[in-house]
């Protein structure tokens, strides 16, 4: 009775001394001999009034089981390595210890394979399997890059220090381009250089206004015009003003002129929190640093002082040309209108430049950033894979393989995406070789469509027939389980059916799988209606019944399957070349024009099929 066995308040144990005298009482002494009930008469007799309670206050179940271990995480109480896992992560997420600070999300929701997004994962957590990571956890391996065989090998110098590897810096440079030509088209060609892009017009603060100043000197016509045009935070035209005046004066003077003449105008107007820009870094600092004198510039400059004295929200701000252009522009198209003239309405003449400017402010559509995204990931991707076949296969990637690969892969992402570029967008697009039409709609159903290798001791002929207007004909190519290119072969036939001419390609790939002893053949045709010939014969058209049957008692182990259209891309192409083919014609090498779809097959490339 010294143990604790009996609970009361906020689940704690009662105390229940044993009685002197009583020794070694369990809780089956307490209980009747005949039935399971409290002896009232005998634990009173035991115990205190507070004990007694607190004992007949617990209920007796009719049947008494052993105490098992249960796992409160699964219904059944019973462990299982899911729930487990489960419950594992949710301390590690949410201990200090484990928990990674970052926006980890924001690479498992791009548009990308899941190896590629893992790869970018792995290399951001440090858990690639690099020659120096491997050390670490004690795997014996050199230190030595096997591309270089000089520096050791980390993320570092895989992703951008290795000299060696060629399609590093060709990757690089593919990327380089892009980001060149995105500046370019998106600054509206305003200047080629990336210092340009970067100098850019701003949006002003929540509940300001900004308005951007600048003076113009009409050589010739002795004449000092100004533009001025204020934005909301949005970006979107306000008001604008132009004057000009027949004297002559300092650069430095037009620009202080001009930025009072704004100020009056902002008070005119109402406004109380505005901040100006101008791009006269003298007249900035001369404002800022509250510089007194006699001279015109600097009375002017006492003015408008004084101004924002009074107008405590007033501010002014030093930006470049390139910042500036709308006023810029506005100021010298002042000889069009009256020596003053306000605007109510967006001026055509600076039409374009606010809404280029409010593009930039906004930035990327929500499908371009994911296009970049993605088209990092797939970049660190070949990388990565050019460095594991350097290193196990002995081999290394070419640069079309790489190119092919890298703008493919982009490109497949990019269809994925349920956004819409903006107009001006698309041909940043074109460069990423990421061209989309039209958006995908939500009702829009997209299949992936994949080529597989066979297995090993197998041989697998993808086939197509192609008919035209005064033609048909059928083709089909060879490859092993390797993916290597095996063979190919094309013909031209007189009947002009579709169904015939998928029937054939398929009679002609037995019998050349046949006369070549690959007795293990794995026919793929993105023809449903030719495929049921294996199941009934009847589909075949009387004049290739025999040679079909002829072919079934090849000896030939056969399996067969279909696949779309888009994943059978050389085949087809085979099939086009049979038009000019009178005879049957045999491939032992690739033919040209049939290189960028078969690398595409062979690196493991899906397709994609929009119903």
């Amino acid at each position: 009775m010294h143990d604790p066995w009996l609970r009361g308040s906020a689940n704690r144990w009662v105390p229940s001394p044993q009685p002197a005298g009583v020794y070694q009482l369990s809780v089956r002494d307490l209980l009747h001999e005949n039935y399971k009930a409290w002896n009232i008469a005998k634990v009173r007799n035991l115990f205190s009034k507070d004990v007694t309670e607190k004992i007949m206050e617990t209920s007796l179940v009719s049947s008494v089981r052993e105490d098992k271990v249960v796992w409160e995480e699964e219904r059944n109480w019973c462990y299982s390595v899911k729930s487990g896992y489960k419950l594992a992560m949710r301390y590690i997420i949410g201990s200090d210890k484990y928990h990674v600070v970052g926006n980890w999300n924001g690479i498992w929701k791009a548009q990308a394979p899941h190896k590629a997004r893992h790869l970018l994962w792995r290399l951001c957590r440090g858990c690639l399997p690099t020659r120096s990571r491997l050390l670490e956890r004690r795997v014996k391996c050199t230190l030595n890059c096997p591309v270089c065989d000089e520096e050791i090998e980390d993320e570092l110098h895989i992703f951008f220090s290795n000299e060696s590897s060629d399609i590093v810096g060709r990757v690089a440079m593919l990327l380089w381009c892009i980001w060149h030509n995105l500046h370019k088209l998106q600054s509206n060609n305003v200047s080629g250089t990336t210092e340009a892009y970067l100098v850019r017009w701003e949006k002003p603060a929540l509940d300001w206004v900004k308005c951007n100043v600048d003076v113009a000197f009409v050589s010739g016509s002795g004449r000092t015009s100004v533009g001025l045009c204020f934005r909301d935070i949005s970006g979107h035209f306000m008001a604008g003003m132009t004057q000009w005046q027949q004297t002559v004066i300092s650069s430095v003077e037009g620009e202080a002129w001009a930025l009072l003449l704004a100020m009056e105008e902002g008070r005119h107007r109402g406004l109380d929190r505005v901040q100006f820009e101008s791009d006269s870094k003298v007249l900035i600092e001369a404002i800022h640093m509250q510089r007194r004198g006699n001279s015109e510039f600097l009375s002017i400059v006492h003015d408008i002082l004084s101004l924002m004295s009074s107008f405590i929200n007033f501010e002014v701000k030093f930006v470049r040309r390139q910042a500036n252009l709308v006023a810029h522009t506005l100021d010298r198209a002042t000889n069009s209108w009256a020596n003053f003239h306000r605007f109510e309405n967006i001026p055509f003449c600076i039409e374009h430049l606010i809404l280029n400017e409010m593009h930039l402010a906004t930035g990327w559509s929500q499908m371009l950033k994911q296009v970049a995204i993605a088209a990092v990931l797939h970049v660190l991707k070949v990388i990565w894979l050019a460095r594991n076949g350097i290193r196990f296969n002995n081999g290394k990637i070419s640069i079309h393989v790489a190119k092919i690969k890298a703008l493919a892969a982009i490109q497949l992402s990019a269809q994925l995406i349920v956004s819409s570029p903006k107009a001006d967008e698309q041909p940043i697009l074109q460069l990423l070789a990421a061209t989309t039409s039209t958006a995908v709609t939500p009702s829009t159903v997209t299949k992936i469509v994949m080529w597989c290798t066979p297995s090993i001791g197998w041989m697998k002929v993808n086939t197509d027939g192609s008919v035209n207007s005064s033609s048909a004909a059928c083709g089909g190519l060879f490859c092993d389980y390797m993916a290597n290119f095996r063979g190919g072969y094309a013909q031209k036939i007189s009947t002009l059916s579709v169904l015939h001419a998928e029937i054939m390609a398929l009679i002609l790939a037995m019998e050349l799988a046949h006369s070549k002893n690959w007795f293990h053949l794995w026919l793929e045709s993105d023809s449903m209606n030719a495929l049921h010939a294996f199941e009934d014969m009847n589909v075949v058209q009387w004049d290739l019944r025999n040679r079909w049957s002829n072919c079934m008692h090849l000896g030939l182990t056969l399996k067969w399957s279909h696949i779309f259209r888009e994943g059978n891309a050389c085949a087809d192409k085979l099939a086009s070349l049979g038009h000019a083919c009178p005879q049957l014609r045999w491939w032992s090498s690739l033919p040209p024009t049939l290189r960028d779809d078969f690398l595409q097959d062979k690196l493991g490339f899906p397709q994609y099929r929009t119903t």
